[in-house]
């Protein structure tokens, strides 16, 4: 294997790092949502919140549909995608419970709806996949 197979993880190609960076989202989830409920200054933005839960699983989304796995099946794979999305948005939601932090519907509603546009966007707008899937080089950065 030559040098320039690997990134700079350590993993040895896209399958893997793809699939790597998904459950890499899954586990930032999980542990953000593992934080107790504490007061924290925020800016005065309406439903802020919910629009960081589209966000967020809009990015994991993507994440996920990348994967080969889920690409290569067009919109059934969309689908599952969607489906796998919003079922670790309910469990999420239900594991903040446990935190001492509020189960909401309109969570896993933003959820839902984050994951729904992000591979929308994904599958049908060629700008915004070419976007993501630009590579980004960092060997210029370490002179």
């Amino acid at each position: 294997m030559n040098k320039s197979d690997k990134t700079p993880l350590g993993v040895k190609n896209d399958d893997t790092r793809r699939a790597f960076l998904a459950l890499f989202m899954a586990a930032i989830i999980f542990a953000c949502s593992s934080i107790p409920n504490i007061e924290v200054s925020t800016p005065q933005i309406p439903n802020l919140d919910k629009i960081a839960h589209i966000l967020i699983y809009g990015l994991f989304s993507t994440l996920i549909f990348r994967n080969k796995l889920f690409l290569k099946r067009g919109y059934k794979g969309a689908i599952l995608t969607v489906f796998l999305s919003t079922v670790y948005g309910i469990s999420d939601e239900y594991h903040q419970h446990f935190t001492g932090r509020d189960c909401d519907i309109y969570d896993i509603i933003a959820d839902f709806c984050g994951s729904l546009v992000a591979v929308f966007l994904y599958m049908k707008v060629s700008f915004y996949r070419k976007f993501l899937e630009t590579k980004i080089s960092l060997h210029g950065l370490n002179k």
